[in-house]
């Protein structure tokens, strides 16, 4: 066997290898798709959302499809790279308004109806079923997590242009 070519083989690969391993990392940027794995607890600790590494959440930033906090918080982040962000209720869904409580007639209300239930109206807006009453039903219009504050850990797992 020819030992330059087994030397010349094991060069070219050895500087493959180093190339590999000095590439600028990616870094998330707007117009980016990103996978995060994250997970959002509420202040008493209790988790009301989560994406695991095995089925990540896949979102391009800047198209406003996670909250902008969220979106902020992975904006410029490095793959791998950890990060915590607590949100008050204003940066995240809003304060819980007490106005969106109301109570309506049960006039074309599905026979089904629980207690519980999120419901849509036609106008796109929803709501949840908080009392099914006689004659009436009392529905929240608050997002579910209105009124809470929130920490999300999230990890960048990939970047693509």
């Amino acid at each position: 066997m020819d030992s330059r070519k087994v030397f010349l083989g094991v060069t070219i690969a050895l500087a493959a290898s180093a190339a590999a391993c000095t590439a600028t990392p990616a870094v998330a940027e707007r117009g980016d798709t990103v996978e995060v794995a994250f997970t959002g607890t509420l202040a008493d600790g209790s988790v009301f959302d989560e994406a695991p590494e095995a089925n990540p959440l896949r979102f391009t930033i800047g198209d406003e499809i996670v909250i902008p906090q969220f979106e902020k918080a992975v904006e410029g982040l490095l793959v791998g790279e950890h990060v915590t962000i607590r949100l008050e209720p204003a940066e995240a869904f809003g304060a819980y308004d007490p106005n969106l409580v109301v109570e309506v007639p049960d006039d074309g209300a599905p026979a089904d109806l629980q207690e519980g239930d999120r419901v849509t109206f036609d106008d796109g807006r929803s709501a949840t079923v908080l009392e099914i009453r006689d004659g009436t039903v009392l529905l929240d219009g608050n997002h579910e997590l209105a009124g809470e504050e929130l920490t999300y850990e999230i990890e960048l797992l990939e970047v693509r242009d």
